[in-house]
């Protein structure tokens, strides 16, 4: 029962913490189950308001299983969208969304799951439904973001797929906010 004031936290310790970096935009994990509640995207728009933070920097991520409500989803959706905010479909490809859900929510970003991306260079399949979802967020408008990217042979395969951006360990590893931002823990 705590999820909502885990979020509000997280939310607003993000925020807080970018605030002086207009350069840096933000997303933050929500949960499936909280995306959906009635008041959700109003609670965010709230949060930011009171920060005095821009929401076209702020990004809302929620995985797939907020989608088996395709109704909740699409409210919570439009209204953040409505507010300024982007909103990430996390994980894609390890739940069940289907491609009428893609069309029918507009979703800014799409993430495609690491599970396909680990095998992109030696699988077939995986290299095919790469290329395939990628096309598909592509043509609806959406950033691609590939995730779990561990190697160059992988980084070099989706750049040529058309992937917008890409995360994982072949680029950073987890860092501090201090080392994020440029500043020695010395000088903080």
């Amino acid at each position: 029962g705590c999820i909502s004031r885990l979020t509000d936290f997280v939310m607003t310790r993000a925020m807080q913490d970018l605030e002086g970096r207009p350069d840096i935009q933000v997303a933050v994990n929500t949960s499936a189950s909280e995306f959906q509640l009635p008041g959700f995207a109003a609670r965010v728009a709230a949060a930011a308001t009171a920060l005095g933070f821009p929401p076209e920097r702020l990004e809302v991520e929620v995985t797939e299983t907020a989608m088996l409500n395709v109704e909740a989803a699409r409210r919570t959706i439009d209204e953040l969208r409505a507010y300024g905010f982007g909103v990430a479909l996390d994980d894609f490809g390890s739940g069940y969304t289907s491609l009428h859900a893609l069309r029918t929510l507009k979703f800014t970003t799409l993430k495609i799951d690491r599970s396909f991306v680990e095998r992109c260079v030696s699988d077939t399949a995986s290299a095919a439904i790469i290329h395939a979802v990628i096309g598909v967020g592509r043509a609806l408008g959406m950033k691609i973001v590939c995730e779990g990217v561990e190697t160059a042979d992988q980084a070099n395969f989706l750049r040529i797929a058309g992937t917008h951006y890409m995360q994982g360990y072949h680029f950073h590893r987890a860092m501090r906010l201090q080392a994020l931002l440029g500043v020695t823990e010395e000088a903080a």
